[in-house]
């Protein structure tokens, strides 16, 4: 992804939208896309002032270390690198959410979601 493309109050999903790029004092941070809570995605979430809140149920995180502002626990930091203007993350290997797709997660919670017919 273009670096030019990443907001500096926003952040952008890549890797199939398992990964968050946003940019803090004009550094680019790459977390996994999955708020401590409940898993949602963050990707949509608002950015101001180096933190990102969940759009889904409000928890915080500081930007620069990934830190829960609602609690303990840390982003999963991804590794990326900005070279000839565009950002290049490579994600974890081995970790099993980030080897399956958003439709595959989503297609598992619901086969396994319980419910009263």
């Amino acid at each position: 992804m273009a670096l030019s493309s990443i907001p500096e109050q926003g952040c952008r999903a890549v890797a199939d939208g398992r990964v968050l790029l946003a940019r803090v004092d004009g550094e680019v941070v790459a977390y996994v896309n999955s708020c401590l809570h409940r898993g949602s995605a963050m990707d949509t979430g608002v950015v101001r002032e180096g933190t990102l809140t969940c759009p889904a149920h409000l928890w915080r995180y500081r930007l620069t270390d990934g830190a829960c502002l609602n609690g303990p626990g840390r982003l999963q930091p991804v590794p990326a690198a900005v070279v000839d203007g565009d950002v290049e993350v490579t994600p974890p290997a081995g970790d099993p959410d980030l080897a399956t797709t958003l439709r595959e997660r989503l297609l598992a919670h619901a086969r396994a979601w319980e419910r009263d017919l």
